[in-house]
Formats: C-alpha cells, structure tokens, sequence
C-alpha cells in the first residue's frame, strides 16, 4: 500500500488541522459547485484559519478532460498555489491529481506524458482528496483517468496518490438518486473486480470482502431511502474498494465502460454494472485462466456466498436486480447504444492495458 494518510469523518477539521501544521497559506480547491455550495469546509476555513487565500476551480464538466486539467493548471500557476484540494466525486479528485503534475509543463509536454504513460512529472503541489460521493476511491488510489481528443487514458503512479484523503459521509446526503446509484455500482464492481482479478494479493481480497460486505445490504436502504446512515457505510466501503483497485487494479467491466461514457455519456459506474454480468459469466466458466481454476472457482463461491445465490446464473440474477431496483437504466439501445452498428467500435475502444 502506498503512503497515505486516510480520516473518516469530521473532514473540515481535519483539513484545518493539517492546514495549520504545514502552513500552507494559498489553498487551489478544485470542487464541482455542487459539492462546494453544499460543504461547510469554505465556513470553517474562514472561522478557523487566517491568512489564507483561496481560489476555487469549477470549470470543468463530467470526466476529467485535458482541456479542463489545461485551464485547472494554468490557474493553479498564477494563483502560486502551495496546496491542491480535490473536491467532490472521481473528475474533479482525478483533476486535481493531474494539476499537481502537470503544472509548469507545456501543452506539448502534457500531452506527450499521458500518451507515453511511463514515468510521470514530478510532484508540484501536496494534495488533498475530499470525496463527496461514494464510488470512484480516487482518494484511495494512485491512478487518475484523463480523457485527450475523445480517448480515455489511464495514469498510474506513486506521484498521483493524495497525502490526506478525509472521508465524511456526510457529504453524500445530499446526492441526486441517479448519481447515487451509479457510483455505488462503481464501488460494488470495483471491489468485486478486485476479488477476482488476477492482480489481486491477500491484503487486496481483504479490502474488497471489507467493501463488498458493507455495499451489499447498504445500497438499497441509501439509494431508496435516502438513509443518513447507509450513506456512511457507502463512503467507507468506496474507500476500501479503491484501496482494493489501488493494489490490484480493476478489470474487463472498466476497460470496456469507457466507451458507453464517452460516446454516450453514460455514467461511470452505470457503464461498468452493464458490462458486469457478461463479463462475471465468461470469468466463472473460464477453462484457461491465469488463476488456477480451483482459486478461481473459491473466489467466485466466496462472492456468491456474500450475495445470498448458490450459482452464476443467480448471481448475474441478483446483480442485474439490483441495478434495475436503484432506477438505472439497463436496456443499451434506450441508453442510445446500437450494438448492430457500434459493436465493433466498441470493442476496438478498449483499454487493453486494464484489460489484460
């Protein structure tokens, strides 16, 4: 596990606390404006901390885009920023990843690092991850997700880990149905990929049973009742899922989502729990695999042990249920996909990276 320092709950405080130890005087929050109107850390910094100054980015749309992470770090530059905070759901904490990177460099240079996706830029500012929904763990992991010209890149490296990631369930009170829904789906996948992937180790598996154990009966009474305290456990469970991915990495349900998201605006975690169940029923009846097929077979009795089925039929059952039962959308041409026509540009979009 990379070097991180994680809080749960009272994040305003403990941002103030962290803000007073090192001083930092020129804080660049980059938040969607959702999540700043509806916080209370721009009323405790301003009671809390003094000589500070603050520049608020909001100028970005869904998925972290280059042109945005542009405009985010030519903003940070002339504000002479000494500390990034990241807040509100996976764009802006990936934006703010990218910011702490890149400024300084050239457009050329930019572009140039994220289409190598070897070594990244050193480390400009120290960053603080704020999520205020329950799905992306980007404040938990290493990686950011950068969409150039239309394609989705994946970077990974120990300079995109935040040093103080605070999680309050708290802020997810306020979230719309829709947006609920399909980052807890995130959350769910992400833990369930890293269960069964070939990257994952002991700690890994430890973090997505942790994660997976807590979604399971906490989704529904958060999305369709709006419970405060199912929230919560949705915002620890987010968490331990990206310190699951962070070790092991996601898997097929990722690499192939980000087509749905970037040709059709389908939301993340919506996107991935389509590509779930096709891709849970080719993983169980895997006859060459680079997990060894009784390993296999445990893990997958371990996740249906977890949900309440006894086979791969049920579980897919239990699954797409689910995504039906907290109001997303399954039938794919209703969500503007035509697999007639689109198939093959949707399996050539791949990201084979997180693939394999």
């Amino acid at each position: 596990m990379l070097n991180i320092k994680i809080c749960y709950g009272k994040s305003a405080d403990e941002l103030v606390k962290y803000i007073d130890e090192h001083g930092f005087k020129r804080l660049f929050i980059i938040a969607s404006l959702r999540a700043w109107e509806n916080s209370e850390i721009s009323e405790i910094l301003a009671k809390n901390t003094r000589s500070i100054q603050i520049e608020i980015f909001t100028d970005f749309s869904s998925n972290p885009k280059f042109e945005h992470i542009k405009l985010a770090c030519a903003a940070a530059q002339k504000f002479s920023a000494d500390l990034v905070i990241g807040l509100g759901g996976g764009t802006p904490l990936d934006i703010a990843k990218a910011v702490r990177i890149f400024t300084g460099l050239s457009e050329d240079e930019a572009k140039a690092s994220i289409l190598s996706s070897s070594s990244l830029p050193a480390v400009k500012f120290p960053l603080v991850a704020i999520p205020t929904t329950a799905g992306s763990g980007s404040e938990a992991t290493h990686f950011a997700v950068i969409y150039l010209e239309g394609k989705k890149y994946s970077l990974a490296g120990p300079e995109l880990i935040p040093d103080l990631s605070l999680v309050d369930g708290a802020y997810l009170y306020d979230m719309p149905a829709s947006i609920a829904a399909s980052c807890a789906m995130d959350a769910l996948c992400q833990a369930m990929e890293s269960y069964w992937a070939v990257g994952a180790t002991d700690e890994s598996q430890e973090y997505a049973l942790s994660a997976i154990k807590i979604l399971v009966p906490n989704i529904k009474p958060a999305i369709l009742e709006s419970s405060k305290a199912a929230y919560r456990q949705l915002a620890l469970a987010s968490n331990l899922a990206g310190q699951a991915i962070n070790i092991s990495k996601t898997t097929a349900p990722h690499a192939f989502s980000y087509y749905l998201t970037s040709h059709h605006n389908v939301p993340h975690g919506h996107a991935v729990s389509l590509c779930f169940p096709a891709v849970a029923l080719c993983n169980e009846n895997a006859e060459k695999t680079y997990i060894e097929s009784h390993q296999l077979k445990t893990r997958f009795d371990v996740l249906f042990q977890m949900v309440g089925v006894i086979n791969i039929n049920e579980f897919i059952a239990w699954f797409e249920d689910l995504v039906l039962c907290i109001g997303l959308e399954t039938d794919l041409k209703k969500l503007g996909f035509d697999p007639d026509l689109e198939m093959d540009d949707f399996i050539n979009s791949v990201n084979l990276e997180r693939l394999k």
